[in-house]
């Protein structure tokens, strides 16, 4: 997966994709180490707690993400639809 993340970002002409497939290789190998744990029926409560942990805190990452970064862009587009209420 490391390759393939690493050959498609490259093609893509975008940066970073030295990072993008390392974080995908620890992405994978975290994950199936919990699945593996899992599967053997060893602190089965721990697993799923941390995997929850780790959807949850991507999930409010990318929601803090994208609130402060559109905030500009929110504050602009309610300044325009006031000036047209307004007139």
């Amino acid at each position: 997966m490391e390759g393939v993340v690493k050959a498609s970002v490259k093609s893509a002409q975008l940066t970073a994709a030295n990072f993008l497939a390392t974080l995908t290789k620890w992405a994978v190998l975290v994950f199936s180490f919990l699945i593996a744990l899992d599967q053997l029926k060893v602190a089965e409560e721990i697993v799923r707690i941390v995997v929850i942990g780790i959807v949850a805190a991507g999930a409010i990452g990318l929601g803090l993400a994208f609130g402060l970064g559109g905030q500009k862009h929110a504050e602009d587009t309610i300044a325009k639809l006031r000036k047209k209420l307004s007139d």
